[in-house]
C-alpha cells in the first residue's frame, strides 16, 4: 500500500501538495527528490527513520482528510497501481484516510 500511495502522489493524483509531500518524505529518509516510490518505500523500513515516517504519514492524512476530491483521486490512482489498496476501502468518504486502513498502516511507525 505504501508504494501505491507514494506512486499516486508522485504522479500528481494529490496535486502539487502531494508531489511535494513525496519529495519531503524522500529527503526525510535520506534520498533525493527524484527517488522512486519503490526506493522511498524501502528506505521507510529503516527503524532510524520511524519518527520521520510517522510524522509524514500524519501530515499526509491531514492533507487528504481536508480535500475529499483530492483524496478520492489519490484512492482511485492507488487502485490502478495496486488493486485493493485504495478505492476498495475508500468508499468515497475521505474520513477513511484519517481513521481507516491508511492510518492503521502508518501507525505501525509509532514507537
Amino acid at each position: 500500500m505504501e508504494t501505491a500511495l507514494l506512486t499516486a502522489l508522485a504522479e500528481g493524483a494529490g496535486g502539487d501538495l502531494g508531489r511535494r509531500a513525496v519529495e519531503k518524505l524522500a529527503r526525510a529518509v535520506g534520498l533525493g527528490p527524484g527517488a522512486s516510490a519503490w526506493e522511498i518505500a524501502e528506505a521507510m523500513t529503516d527503524p532510524a527513520r520511524r519518527e520521520a515516517v510517522r510524522e509524514w504519514g500524519e501530515a499526509v492524512a491531514d492533507l487528504l482528510a481536508a480535500d475529499p476530491q483530492g483524496a478520492g483521486a489519490v484512492a482511485r490512482a492507488m487502485e490502478r497501481y495496486a488493486p485493493g489498496s485504495g478505492a476498495s476501502w475508500y468508499d468515497g468518504d475521505h474520513a477513511d484516510f484519517r481513521g481507516g486502513v491508511f492510518c492503521a498502516r502508518w501507525s505501525a511507525y509509532r514507537s
